[in-house]
């Protein structure tokens, strides 16, 4: 709360990727317009003027790469709402549905309200976003303690962070993966007291509801829904109580999906505005015709990103035009691999192979699945390597990742596990937090107020 509050205040308006166009599509919402206007597969919306004039005194920071100051900040907030003076505008996101949308929504429903100016709708929408973020990263933590410290981690990661201070739809996703993820643990843990308690419908309807909501904005998260095979299906109470969980949990996400889907013009949309060559109706059909593409796209796409997805993961803020330093992205990621450690006093998995096994398998699968949605959305017809790729889109998956390691880390023999207490690994992670989190703060102030392309290593 603390450092995502210093967050949402530091970080000049609009400085987050996308944070324009989730802007827009939050103030939408906020209206009661959950659907927009499809002409020609691009979406419309009749918007206030006001709330695209606020968008412009920011435009240099982000493409000159110039500092900003309060009083920029302060000039705009004196620009009026003026809600009844509207123009038609073109929504880059309205593909979007609104359901990670709807803490911004309210918060900029509770400013319109008020008739506040758009830039103070604007921190609003942030603050929102950024306490229903934490509360998902505390329901998660507090679901799977075992899990909490590559789990808490991964929440303060910079990149992390970022994404939750802001306007971002990425916001709630990947909040809802942690809990996702936190539940799959949770369930698949070995308990004391009973050998295979039955595992309640309370945590079927949080899982189940948990995994349509976090994969109805982005379908490529539908794997993630795979995690319950962690789970032994003995704890289920039977096959057939396993299968119906398993036929409700399908049936809700793909009727989520397709029925926002019907609400879009589908693969005839056009995300990538001046960009003819990007078709995802077009792409489908050459991925129709060209299977071998699918198995060059993981392979293609690392060999030319490889390294900037590593390294976005970690921390590439603002609008990626301010990069953590390497050394500090390389350690970070060490430390998470570290966290992942057991130890005596943790707790083990009822069947540890089928969870390192299922986790993996899921890792892989939401990969593909990705870079799949974006070789659609983003990249040119025929292309062998996604375009559009960024370490931000992989922090959902990486949930799935760490319990992976979780389960490897438990699989290897006993000399390879913690010999330190939970209590000194606990404080420990917490430090690392800690000092991650000032270090994130300091790199953004530098950046916007003191200077450009100053770095800490």
């Amino acid at each position: 709360m603390v450092f995502g509050t210093a967050m949402v205040l530091i970080v000049p308006p609009f400085q987050v990727p996308d944070e324009p166009d989730h802007f827009v599509r939050a103030f939408q919402i906020s209206e009661g317009h959950l659907v927009s206007t499809w002409e020609g597969g691009i979406g419309r919306g009749v918007l206030p003027i006001s709330i695209i004039r606020i968008l412009e005194p920011f435009g240099p920071v982000r493409y000159n790469k110039t500092t900003t100051s309060w009083t920029e900040i302060r000039d705009a907030m004196r620009i009026p709402l003026q809600p009844d003076i509207r123009a038609k505008y073109t929504l880059e996101l309205a593909y979007y549905s609104p359901l990670p949308y709807l803490p911004q929504a309210i918060g900029i429903g509770i400013g319109r309200v008020m008739r506040w100016p758009p830039l103070v709708l604007m921190y609003m929408g942030r603050f929102c976003n950024l306490w229903a973020w934490i509360a998902l990263g505390y329901l998660a933590l507090r679901i799977a303690p075992g899990f909490g410290r590559p789990l808490l981690l991964l929440i303060l990661m910079p990149m992390s962070l970022s994404v939750g201070t802001s306007l971002s739809a990425d916001a709630i996703t990947n909040g809802l993966a942690f809990v996702v993820t936190a539940l799959a643990f949770n369930a698949a843990i070995k308990k004391s007291g009973t050998e295979n308690p039955i595992i309640s419908w309370r945590w079927v309807a949080a899982f189940v509801i948990g995994s349509a909501a976090l994969t109805q904005p982005k379908a490529a998260y539908l794997p993630l829904a795979g995690l319950i095979f962690c789970v032994p299906a003995k704890r289920f109470g039977g096959l057939k109580r396993f299968a119906t969980i398993l036929l409700v949990l399908a049936i809700a996400n793909a009727s989520l999906l397709l029925l926002w889907e019907r609400q879009t013009p589908g693969l005839n949309m056009i995300t990538y505005l001046g960009h003819p060559d990007v078709s995802a109706h077009k792409q489908f059909d050459f991925l129709l015709g060209h299977p071998k593409t699918l198995l060059m796209l993981p392979i293609a796409s690392a060999e030319r990103d490889g390294l900037l997805i590593i390294l976005s993961f970690v921390g590439r803020l603002g609008w990626l035009n301010i990069q953590v330093s390497p050394l500090f992205a390389v350690i970070y990621l060490l430390l998470l691999l570290i966290a992942c450690r057991s130890s005596a006093e943790s707790p083990m998995f009822a069947n540890k192979w089928l969870v390192a096994v299922v986790s993996g398998a899921v890792v892989v699968a939401a990969t593909e699945a990705l870079l799949v949605l974006l070789d659609l959305v983003w990249t040119p017809v025929g292309s062998s390597r996604v375009d559009g790729l960024q370490g931000r889109y992989f922090i959902p998956i990486a949930c799935a990742l760490l319990m992976f390691v979780s389960a490897a880390w438990r699989c290897l023999p006993e000399k390879f596990q913690s010999n330190r207490s939970e209590s000194s690994r606990n404080f420990l992670t917490t430090m690392i937090a800690l000092v991650s989190c000032a270090y994130t703060i300091m790199l953004l102030y530098i950046h916007y107020y003191v200077s450009v392309g100053v770095g800490l290593v």
